[in-house]
């Protein structure tokens, strides 16, 4: 028919659909990575006339783990400083560790293995890096684990170089003097 105008319309089932979109000028479907599941049904209506329905069943496919990475915002950690003899002391820093899909969505519940290049005095547990006096001054690489996927961080240890300080005690009562020397930083 000459001079009608058609109008394309396209209905959604649920209608809470996100991600599929109707392009008006050519009828045609849009569909977003982050599109949920649902039929689109798209046809023509004009001059009270209506065409056939085409019925799109879109699907998402299930969400496959493809990268994973390692977020904290401690990129060194200085070695604590004892100021006991004989004593340890902590300091910490906290790393996550996120798996995504293939549409960029966080899986959660993933089961991640954390390790830590060998340094003593350096660990790691459940992403809670524990650096204590022991630990000597250089890199460590943070390694996260899922399944086969591997993501790392590498972490500076910070370490003071040690201060030594010597005190020298007089003699009372005819007993020769005493020197303690003591060591503070590591």
């Amino acid at each position: 028919m000459t001079g009608s105008h058609a109008a394309w319309k396209m209905k959604l089932e649920p209608a809470t659909v996100t991600g599929v979109n109707l392009i008006d000028a050519n009828g045609s479907i849009s569909v977003t990575s982050g599109a949920t599941a649902c039929k689109a049904t798209l046809y023509a209506e004009g001059s009270g006339v209506k065409s056939n329905e085409i019925i799109f069943n879109i699907a998402r496919a299930a969400s496959v783990a493809t990268s994973l990475t390692i977020d904290g915002s401690a990129d060194s950690v200085t070695v604590p400083t004892v100021s006991e003899p004989g004593t340890t002391e902590c300091r910490y820093a906290v790393y996550t560790a996120k798996v995504k899909d293939q549409y960029g969505a966080e899986m959660t519940g993933q089961t991640i293995a954390w390790s830590v290049t060998e340094n003593p005095g350096v660990a790691i547990n459940n992403g809670q890096l524990t650096v204590t006096n022991k630990a000597t001054a250089g890199d460590v690489t943070i390694t996260a684990k899922s399944g086969t996927l591997t993501a790392t961080k590498t972490v500076t240890i910070n370490k003071d170089a040690a201060k030594v300080s010597i005190v020298k005690i007089t003699a009372q009562d005819g007993v020769p003097p005493v020197t303690i020397i003591t060591c503070t930083g590591s």
